[in-house]
């Protein structure tokens, strides 16, 4: 079968796109649609890509819309009389719900429970899934910036690296500098600056820790697997084939890495993997990977235990650490975090006192 190509490019229409491409099918996802008008508008700017190419179709996936299948169908008609039938035929729209996935094409709309035309449910739910990773780095809400630059000053203060210019740590989170002059005034009481104007933590900042603790859950893009096979892999097992992928942007954090960097950490075993993906653009497909790691991980469902939990960062450095094994470490920032999301609290508060003691 041939290969998803996510965020295709075409040129005619000039700068038109799709959220990906099989074989000769393009692919939009719709998150939560609303709006009549806008579905008319994916539909129309659909119908002039495969124009261009008699083999092209389109597919537009409604993922979780709030319009009702009426309205959807109804607008989906109105449209047949006013495109010319060779491309309304190699036109479809899926509508992925929570427990159905439902297909509108021709004059009809088909009911099944899983989809069971040429798309398979499973070539769906990556597409949706690549799709909101993107759109989600593309929203990354600016308020946030404060708290990565201060994960990038508490990374350098635990590793007792060298002061850094202002200029540079704007440029490692990707903000501008008057950005990162108001973060540093805020951490003030903290910062120690250099005659030759670059700056480092002089001491650790236990409130702004409290607080980006106690945020971590909404400021981190972090999505959760879960392993539905009656034999889960071993972590260690999930490890080791990360570690055949090759992946250098892609680092074991949680527990693992918390006992690769403080060893008598009071912990045995793991309740879940924690893997941390460096990006440093927002098209990038954060979880590629996945299906090569194990083909049973699942995207989990609310509630459900998580076996593989996967955080996303994104700057121009990834500042993992290399392993003696061949795979990447997340630095001890994020370990703290995944600590603190996987309810381990004392082991966080253990860890981070060990931190602060051999580093301050």
């Amino acid at each position: 079968m041939e290969d998803i190509v996510f965020e295709p490019r075409f040129p005619s229409p000039p700068g038109s796109r799709a959220d990906a491409m099989l074989g000769d099918t393009i692919f939009e996802v719709v998150e939560n649609l609303r709006d009549a008008r806008l579905l008319r508008s994916k539909l129309t700017n659909a119908a002039r890509i495969i124009a261009e190419n008699p083999r092209r179709r389109a597919v537009l996936i409604l993922d979780q819309p709030k319009m009702s299948e009426k309205l959807i169908q109804d607008e989906w008609q109105s449209l047949e009389p006013i495109l010319r039938h060779n491309i309304f035929e190699r036109l479809r729209i899926i509508v992925r719900n929570e427990n159905e996935i439902l297909t509108i094409s021709g004059r009809s709309i088909n009911h099944h429970l899983i989809y069971d035309g040429e798309f398979s449910a499973r070539i769906i739910e990556t597409i949706v899934q690549h799709s909101t990773s993107s759109r989600n780095l593309r929203q990354a809400r600016p308020y946030d910036t404060y708290f990565d630059i201060l994960r990038v000053l508490l990374i350098r203060f635990f590793r007792e690296r060298r002061p850094i210019t202002t200029k540079r740590l704007s440029e490692i989170v990707g903000c501008s500098y008057p950005t990162t002059a108001a973060a540093l005034k805020r951490l003030s009481p903290h910062i120690r600056r250099d005659s030759d104007r670059r700056v480092s933590m002089r001491s650790f900042p236990r409130d702004a820790w409290l607080e980006l603790a106690a945020v971590s859950e909404r400021v981190r893009l972090t999505r959760f697997f879960a392993d539905r096979s009656s034999k889960p892999r071993l972590l260690q097992r999930l490890v080791d084939r990360l570690c055949d992928l090759g992946r250098n942007d892609v680092a074991v954090g949680g527990v693992l890495a918390a006992k690769h960097y403080f060893p008598k950490l009071d912990l045995l075993g793991s309740p879940r993997l924690d893997l941390t993906v460096h990006v440093s653009n927002e098209t990038t497909n954060t979880y590629d990977f996945i299906k090569a790691l194990d083909a049973g991980l699942v995207i989990a469902e609310r509630g459900e235990a998580p076996r593989v939990a996967i955080h996303t960062i994104i700057r121009k450095e990834s500042m993992f650490e290399h392993g003696d094994s061949g795979h990447m470490w997340a630095d001890q920032v994020e370990c703290l975090l995944d600590l603190h999301e996987a309810r381990l609290e004392a082991q966080a508060e253990e860890f981070l006192e060990n931190l602060i003691a051999t580093h301050e």
